[in-house]
């Protein structure tokens, strides 16, 4: 009887390997299903600082001065980069939304899991001091950033170029809000 017993346990390994591919299988195709189902809602690619839309040859970026995203535009000011790296595209990262107040970007979209990601280029603008740029971001009621200086970022990282990823969730009736708030005066 224990000698029966040992027999029906034990495997031939030709019958593990399918069974381990069977299984692998079966996983890959409900991974797969999960993958195609995720389609993206809502895309916005905004150009800080620029008038008219731009291209990368990859995306479309649009303007941040004509849309109806940006609130409190008043108190905000667009300009150019004052430096320059010849690696690093010039759009999106040669101008920026620049201000000594908060402002706002509002858009309207479903409610649910969203990504965003936030493109920084560290560099002097006119009146605006790298050294001294250090602000926070908000998504609605959660802080993203806090005091972050691109500048001392981009030093310690070695880049050029930084950005931030998020996954922000948006309830019903509720509009993505991104809040820029200078940490001091002169940021």
């Amino acid at each position: 009887m224990i000698n029966s017993l040992t027999s029906i346990l034990t495997l031939s390994p030709q019958t593990m390997a399918i069974t381990t591919f069977l299984t692998l299988f079966l996983l890959l195709l409900n991974f797969s299903t999960l993958l195609q189902a995720y389609t993206l809602e809502e895309v916005f690619t905004i150009n800080c600082g620029t008038t008219g839309n731009s291209s990368d040859g990859q995306r479309t970026w649009t303007d941040d001065a004509n849309t109806k995203y940006l609130s409190y535009q008043q108190a905000t000011v667009s300009d150019q980069a004052t430096t320059w790296s010849p690696s690093t595209n010039q759009i999106p990262f040669s101008t920026a939304r620049l201000s000594r107040s908060q402002f706002n970007y509002s858009f309207p979209i479903s409610t649910g899991t969203k990504f965003l990601r936030l493109f920084f280029y560290p560099t002097n603008y006119p009146s605006f001091p790298r050294t001294q740029a250090s602000f926070t971001i908000q998504s609605n009621q959660f802080t993203l950033l806090n005091a972050f200086n691109t500048f001392l970022n981009a030093d310690a990282q070695a880049t050029y170029i930084i950005f931030k990823e998020y996954v922000v969730n948006v309830k019903d009736s509720e509009r993505l809000i991104l809040t820029f708030t200078p940490s001091h005066p002169n940021s």
